[in-house]
């Protein structure tokens, strides 16, 4: 599950932003199964016997990241939906919608460096980490 986030939150919702950029018919196609797998990777990570996590800054931010991507999620889809087109509240979600897509990438490198440092072998660790 490590694996299918770190590759969700580094890679594929970035080159996504990048698709949404470019107005690339590929943009909504391409994060849906971001989003999908992301989801995956959090079922597969949560749901498993004999494993407990500590709340560590990644652990805590995780929680934020979540509804982060809700809402870009509800922006998306409102904007896909083609209602209400040229009123304010419309430029309005187009704007929001730009603005916190291109801050996923930000957000998914500062969790990716929480996740590490909370690793137990990270030289950066602070000995309370999560349990492998």
């Amino acid at each position: 599950s490590c694996r299918i986030q770190i590759s969700c939150w580094g890679i594929l919702f970035p080159i996504g932003m990048v698709l949404g950029i470019t107005r690339s018919r590929f943009h909504v196609p391409w994060q849906l199964v971001a989003i999908a797998l992301s989801l995956a990777g959090n079922y597969l990570g949560h749901h498993h016997h004999g494993r407990a996590f500590h709340m560590t800054a990644h652990a805590h931010f995780a929680t934020y990241l979540w509804w982060y991507l809700i809402l870009q999620l509800a922006f998306g889809v409102f904007l896909k939906l083609h209602v209400l087109e040229g009123t304010t509240l419309r430029r309005g979600v187009v704007m929001a919608h730009g603005l916190v897509g291109k801050s996923f990438p930000v957000v998914g490198w500062v969790q990716m460096i929480f996740g590490y440092r909370s690793l137990p072998l990270s030289p950066l660790s602070s000995g309370t980490s999560e349990k492998n």
